[in-house]
């Protein structure tokens, strides 16, 4: 898999490209990586590799001068610099401190935070540069390797195995494109890599959203824990479509919802389509015509039922509503106190 990315090795050294023994050695470790497939990105000065790793958010590993950084403060904020922008974006990117005899074994404990996040320090003259290499290169690979999350892993798996494409959609893979000059123009511009992954739900390897099985069903878990939810599933046909599912799933014909009066059509199609009974939110609007948040007091059990007895067909009936919708952000940016609406709604 890591073959596949193009993620370079930056070698932070300031004897990069200098006559000295530790430069020849650098570059030597540089060559042995670069055999094995990994391109390099060498800079002499710290300040041009906190800029390459603050703007280039596709590094493989990081290799950092550290010689007498424990001793001289200047060299260790250098280090310590650049450890943090580089893991603001890529918090298990593999950093290893370059030395010769003396690196970081006596730096202060308020830098020991910042010098943990190290991968390990290796020191220039005490072993092969093919086993310095190796070790470089193993942590390069185990990163990239576990960069890509479960469906895309998989994606890219199934396109770099060149597998034919014997289902939908009838481009077979971008074949059929290739076939008029127009459909080359479209071919190249889109590029081959495009067409081989678009795909139905017909290759197994890749997993189902029906049953929910394969990276597929992994991608899905992986996503509700990071965002912190019981169950994620995706839908592919549109937040419309989504919004439609939610409803369905928990609505039934008669049930009471609560819906902002400023919402989505998709909501007004999942009102009909599921014969439910509206109680409108209405919300604010200023003398421009701009319209703002619906105002606390509309989620209040008191303003609940004052809707209910205001409505036709609701008259009568206790103030338990099955569904709340909220358009958050409001379509002009501003955004609810989620958990607010949330307390405020718990009675109703």
């Amino acid at each position: 898999m890591y073959k596949d990315l193009k993620f370079p090795i930056l070698i932070v050294h300031r004897d990069i490209k200098a006559d000295t023994v530790a430069g020849e050695r650098v570059r030597e470790i540089a060559a042995e990586l670069e055999r094995d497939g990994f391109h390099i990105l060498p800079t002499g000065s710290a300040a041009e590799g906190r800029i390459v790793a603050s703007t280039h958010h596709g590094l493989a590993c990081i290799l950092v001068a550290a010689e007498g950084a424990g001793e001289n403060q200047r060299l260790l904020q250098d280090v310590v610099g650049l450890i943090r922008v580089a893991r603001r974006r890529a918090p298990q990117l593999p950093i290893f401190a370059l030395g010769e005899q003396i690196t970081i074994e006596n730096a202060p404990a308020e830098a020991m935070a910042d010098l943990n996040e190290l991968r390990g320090l290796l020191y220039l003259f005490e072993d092969t540069v093919p086993f310095l290499a190796r070790q470089v290169a193993r942590a390069a690979r185990s990163y990239l390797d576990g960069l890509l999350p479960p469906f895309f892993r998989a994606l890219v798996q199934h396109t770099g195995d060149s597998n034919y494409s014997w289902h939908t959609p009838g481009h077979g893979g971008g074949v059929a494109f290739r076939k008029s000059p127009v459909g080359q123009a479209f071919h190249q511009f889109f590029g081959e890599n495009t067409l081989r992954s678009d795909l139905s739900v017909s290759v197994p390897e890749l997993g189902s959203l029906l049953d929910h099985t394969g990276p597929l069903a992994a991608a899905e878990a992986r996503a509700a824990r990071n965002f912190g939810a019981d169950h994620t599933f995706f839908v592919i046909n549109g937040t419309s479509t989504a919004n439609k599912i939610v409803w369905h799933s928990m609505v039934a014909r008669d049930d009471l919802v609560l819906v902002d009066r400023n919402c989505h059509k998709s909501i007004l199609h999942s009102i009909i389509m599921t014969g439910a009974i509206p109680l409108y939110l209405t919300p604010s609007r200023n003398e421009l015509g701009i319209i703002g948040p619906i105002p606390l007091e509309e989620f209040s059990p008191e303003s609940i039922q004052a809707k209910i007895d205001a409505n036709p067909l609701a008259r009568g009936r206790p103030a338990r509503v099955k569904l709340a919708v909220v358009t958050n952000s409001t379509y002009d940016g501003l955004c609810y106190n989620a958990n607010l609406i949330k307390r405020a709604l718990g009675n109703s």
